[in-house]
């Protein structure tokens, strides 16, 4: 039965891209931050670390003295920094948008191109998205992290209408983007609407 589980789970994960020596970026999941939830924070560590060696199917990163946490991770929560190609092959990371330049850590905001999947998940309605210009993400994020890709939630749920969600707020998300304004976290930005309401809107309008 181990075995079974083992085999299943070997199927969906990526072959690395990376090797000892690449520069690779930490995905961070679970990671205690000063953001209100982990989506909100950047999916990615801003900087990208060396691979000193590789164990088995993790690998120890060279990371700087003031680390506290594990400097072992498993291939699954690294992606390769795309300065940093293999083969000889040129590649160039896509730059990301400075959120609030009057923050003096300049971190990037993360564009999604589209949403692959969704689910709720203990009543908490996550997405699966494609981020533009990185490898496929196999992570689910808490809905209320889209506030920012209204649209593409919105194209998601008009094709697929029979998926999980959409966001019970996300009108008001909508709205906001219009509106060129900031939505401020609200307790039900990860409810899914009831009722599968984009279903409902479809049908009306035919």
């Amino acid at each position: 039965m181990l075995t079974l589980a083992v085999t299943q789970a070997n199927k969906h994960r990526r072959e690395p891209d990376f090797g000892v020596g690449s520069a690779v970026y930490i995905i961070k999941k679970h990671w205690v931050t000063d953001r209100p939830s982990d989506k909100l924070d950047y999916p990615l560590t801003r900087c990208s670390y060396v691979i000193k060696e590789k164990r088995g199917h993790s690998y120890h990163l060279e990371l700087p003295d003031s680390w506290k946490g594990s400097r072992v991770f498993h291939a699954d929560r690294l992606r390769l920094n795309p300065r940093d190609p293999l083969d000889g092959q040129a590649a160039k990371r896509p730059e990301g948008e400075v959120v609030d330049a009057s923050e003096d850590t300049n971190e990037e905001e993360w564009e999604v191109e589209r949403v692959i999947s969704s689910r709720v998940l203990r009543g908490v309605l996550q997405y699966q998205v494609h981020w533009r210009g990185w490898d496929p993400d196999p992570e689910f994020y808490d809905a209320e992290g889209f506030k920012n890709a209204a649209v593409q939630l919105r194209q998601y749920h008009d094709a697929y209408p029979d998926k999980a969600g959409p966001p019970m707020r996300l009108e008001a998300w909508e709205k906001a983007a219009l509106e060129d304004r900031f939505d401020p976290p609200d307790e039900y930005d990860n409810a899914p609407a009831t009722g599968n309401s984009t279903a409902r809107r479809l049908r009306r309008r035919r």
